[in-house]
């Protein structure tokens, strides 16, 4: 004998009524409810696990500036790759384009006019771009102008410029070398050699 509810659930025992079928559905409505709240909490539990395992991991890679380096170093360092990304790059945004002038951006040669000797902004430049050129990259594509660029990449998505006081950079002006000589290179990015000393 089988006892068919409004519902559609088939009763297989015999029923005394409706009063059965209808206790076994709150029941089974209570246990539905737990394991939805159950996995709910769980859910929750793992976003929030998530969330902190993100944050962790940001973290991480914002302590990635190797002790070698020092904090005034590696700021210079990223200001000095944007701005000469910009010089080559313009107002050019493609990815070839961007691909191309960060391909071997990290040359002595091209930081002449920093705070830094250049073979120290090239150890800097090194240090940052291992651990942030896919970041860079993105934003230079991405950027909406030239102007907030630096102030966009340096301190806001790499914090390399943030909390750091460059007053404490190495003193000193920049140099180049020829011919085994050092002469020092002027605010204007000239070298300041005599003719005789060439």
């Amino acid at each position: 004998f089988f006892f068919q509810a409004e519902d559609g659930i088939r009763d297989f025992c015999l029923s005394r009524g409706l009063g059965d079928v209808y206790k076994r559905q709150e029941y089974m409505g209570v246990g539905k409810v737990f394991v939805v709240l159950l996995f709910g909490v769980l859910l929750a539990g793992l976003d929030v696990a998530m969330a902190k395992r993100k944050k962790k991991a940001a973290e991480y890679k914002f302590d990635k500036r190797p002790k070698s380096v020092s904090p005034q170093l590696y700021c210079n360092a990223c200001q000095a790759i944007i701005r000469e990304l910009l010089k080559a790059l313009r107002h050019r945004k493609s990815e070839s384009d961007v691909a191309n002038a960060m391909d071997r951006l990290c040359q002595t040669y091209k930081f002449n006019v920093y705070e830094y000797p250049p073979p120290d902004i090239k150890a800097g430049c090194d240090a940052f771009m291992s651990v942030w050129e896919e970041e860079v990259e993105k934003a230079v594509i991405n950027r909406e102008d030239n102007e907030s660029l630096e102030q966009k990449v340096c301190n806001e998505i790499t914090r390399a410029c943030t909390d750091v006081d460059m007053s404490k950079a190495k003193a000193g002006s920049p140099t180049v070398t020829i011919d085994g000589k050092n002469y020092p290179v002027g605010p204007d990015g000239k070298v300041s050699a005599q003719r005789d000393d060439l």
